[in-house]
C-alpha cells in the first residue's frame, strides 16, 4: 500500500488522449469542475494529443485543475511523451491513473510498468468496446488495469467477460444546473424543432434521423431539425451534407458545429432525438432531459437502460427511420404526452448529478489505494515476468 494513502486525499491522474467536442470530453471538464467544488482528491488532467477544442480547455483550465497538454502527433510513440507523464507522477505525488480511452490507456500502462505500485483504472464508454479487447491485449489488460468503470449497465455485463469482477458500475453525469429550465413545448404555428447532439459518424446515425425528417414532412408535419456536433468522421460528414441536398432538406435543417453551450441550444429546441446505432450510455440523453425536453432513442445499449418505453420517453427500432418517423408523428399529435415524458425526465435527470458521479469515483480510488492489491504478473514473450509490450501495442 502506497504511504498514507488511508490518511490522505489520493492523487489522480485523468488521462485522455485529446479534447475535442464529444461525451467523453465533456464528461471528464464537468467532473473536473465538480472536483474543484472541494472533492476528496487531488486530480491532474493530462491531454495527451494535439486535438483540442479551444473553448473545451479553456473551461477545463478554468476549473483550477492542473492541465498538462502534451501535444503529442496522433500514433506518435516517442519516450519523451511517457517520461512527461512520469515527471507529472512525481510533481504531483500521483497514486493512480484514470485512463478515458483506449490511446491513454496504453501511455497509463506504460506507466505502469514504469512505477508498478500506481493504480490504473479505465472506464469503458463504448458499447462493444470491451468485446473488441482479444488476444495478447486482454491478456494485458487483465494484468494491468485494476478496475473497469463501466457507465451503464449494458456497459457492465459486456465488460464483466473480459475484466471478470474487476468492473464496477459508475454512471455518467452533468451539472444539473446548467440545463435546468422551465418546461416550454410545442408553439401552434411554428415549425416543431428537434435536435441531435453528438459527434458526426456512422455510429451516431445522423442518415436515420434526417430519412425520418423526410418521412414526417411527406406526411404534413411542420419541423425543423438541427444536427450539433464535431466532425470526426469527415467522409460520413459529408455524406450527411450530401443526403440533406438529395433528400431536399436544406429548408429544415441546420447544422451546428463544435458547440460547447449545449444548454444554451437545448433551450430553443422541442424535441431531443437521438439515432445511434451504438450506445453506451448517452449522457446527450440526460442532458435533453435535464433540460425539460421529450425523448425519442434507439432501443439500443445504455438508450435503453435510461430511457423506459411509455413512461419517460419513447425508443424506436435502431437504424429503422420509418418507426423513428412514426415515433415522432405520435409524440408531435400529442401534445400532452410530451409534456408527461419531460416531467419524467426531468425526474429521471435529477439522479445523474456530475456530483454523485465524482463521489462514487473517489470512493473507488481511496478502495484501490487501501486494499494494496498488485496486478497480476504475465510471462513476456521473451520469458521474463512482466507484460509483453507487443501486448500493449496491440491494445485497440
Amino acid at each position: 500500500m502506497a504511504r498514507g494513502t488511508q490518511a490522505r486525499t489520493p492523487g489522480v491522474i485523468h488521462l485522455i488522449s485529446s479534447l475535442r467536442i464529444g461525451g467523453a470530453e465533456r464528461l471528464l471538464v464537468s467532473t473536473m469542475t465538480a472536483a474543484a467544488d472541494g472533492a476528496a482528491i487531488r486530480p491532474v488532467v493530462i491531454v495527451m494529443n494535439e486535438a483540442i477544442d479551444p473553448g473545451l480547455m479553456a473551461e477545463l483550465r478554468g476549473s483550477g485543475v492542473p492541465v498538462y497538454h502534451l501535444a503529442r502527433r496522433e500514433g506518435h510513440l516517442h519516450p519523451r511523451y511517457l517520461a512527461a507523464i512520469l515527471r507529472v507522477i512525481r510533481t504531483h505525488d500521483i497514486e493512480a491513473i484514470h485512463a478515458h480511452n483506449d490511446g491513454s490507456l496504453f501511455w497509463g500502462m506504460l506507466a505502469k510498468l514504469a512505477r508498478p505500485r500506481l493504480k490504473l483504472v479505465y472506464t469503458q464508454h463504448e458499447q462493444g468496446g470491451a468485446l473488441r479487447i482479444r488476444g495478447l491485449s486482454r491478456l494485458a489488460y487483465r494484468a494491468m488495469v485494476d478496475m473497469t468503470v463501466a457507465i451503464s449497465p449494458f456497459i457492465v455485463e459486456e465488460t464483466r467477460a473480459i475484466t471478470g469482477d474487476r468492473v464496477t458500475l459508475i454512471e455518467n453525469g452533468i451539472d444539473l444546473r446548467k440545463f435546468i429550465r422551465s418546461p416550454a413545448y410545442q408553439t401552434p404555428g411554428r415549425p416543431v424543432h428537434l435536435v441531435q447532439v453528438g459527434r458526426f459518424a456512422p455510429v451516431k446515425g445522423q442518415d436515420v434521423l434526417l430519412r425520418a425528417v423526410r418521412l414526417c414532412l411527406d406526411r404534413g408535419l411542420n419541423i425543423d431539425c438541427t444536427l450539433a456536433g464535431s466532425v470526426t468522421d469527415p467522409a460520413y460528414f459529408e455524406m450527411v451534407t450530401s443526403l440533406i441536398k438529395e433528400l431536399d432538406l436544406e429548408n429544415h435543417v441546420r447544422i451546428q458545429l463544435d458547440r460547447t453551450d449545449v444548454e444554451n441550444l437545448l433551450s430553443d429546441m422541442d424535441i431531443f432525438v437521438l439515432s445511434s446505432r451504438q450506445e453506451g450510455f448517452g449522457i446527450a440523453i440526460i442532458e435533453a432531459m435535464a433540460a425539460n425536453l421529450p425523448v425519442v432513442v434507439p432501443s439500443v445499449g445504455g438508450a435503453r437502460d435510461i430511457v423506459r418505453h411509455g413512461d419517460n420517453g419513447l425508443l424506436f427500432e435502431v437504424g429503422n427511420p420509418r418507426d423513428l418517423a412514426d415515433k415522432l408523428q405520435h409524440l408531435i399529435a400529442t401534445p400532452d404526452l410530451g409534456a408527461k415524458f419531460a416531467a419524467a425526465g426531468a425526474r429521471t435527470a435529477a439522479r445523474y448529478d456530475i456530483r454523485k458521479t465524482l463521489e462514487a469515483k473517489v470512493t473507488l480510488y481511496r478502495k484501490l489505494l487501501s486494499d494494496g492489491r498488485r496486478s497480476l504478473p504475465v510471462r513476456a514473450s521473451n520469458g521474463s515476468q512482466g507484460v509483453d509490450a507487443k501486448a500493449l501495442r496491440e491494445m485497440p
